[in-house]
């Protein structure tokens, strides 16, 4: 029998899913930015970058999402496996964003309905992209009789 790759996944997870939430909160952001075909390089320039900043700030939850996706042997081809994908992502992503506001400029009394409106953005974000980096990186579930 196959051993589950939890290196892999969670490397990948790291990777992939911190870029993919790069690029969806770069979308949400600049989506009706757009004046013309003329701005399109320089949309997908930053999208681009936003990218590569999520690797550099999402890395960490989106790696500590595929090392729980890892341990819970999820794969890509059970369906069911999405919506505890998506859960994990959205949890792990959303408590993330408590520690980044405590590091900037600390927490103070009257900020926590800002700090939980971003925990559901985050939240979102990252569980669309633990399905979407499930999609691409997790293994397929092999059925076979030994």
């Amino acid at each position: 029998m196959n051993k589950y790759p939890i290196f892999k996944v969670t490397f990948l997870y790291t990777l992939i899913g911190g870029f993919i939430g790069g690029i969806l909160l770069a979308i949400s952001i600049f989506m009706g930015e757009l004046d013309g075909i003329s701005e399109i390089f320089e949309f997908i320039g930053s999208v681009i970058g936003f990218g590569l900043l999520g690797i550099l700030f999402g890395g960490i939850p989106a790696g500590l999402t595929g090392y729980a996706i890892s341990r819970f042997n999820l794969y890509k081809n059970i369906k069911k496996h999405y919506p505890i994908m998506a859960l994990i992502g959205f949890i792990l992503s959303a408590i993330y964003v408590v520690p980044l506001f405590a590091l900037i400029d600390g927490i103070k009394s009257d900020e926590w309905n800002t700090v939980f409106t971003f925990m559901g953005a985050f939240g979102i974000i990252g569980a669309i992209s633990a399905i979407i980096t499930g999609f691409i990186v997790l293994p397929k579930y092999l059925n076979r009789v030994e």
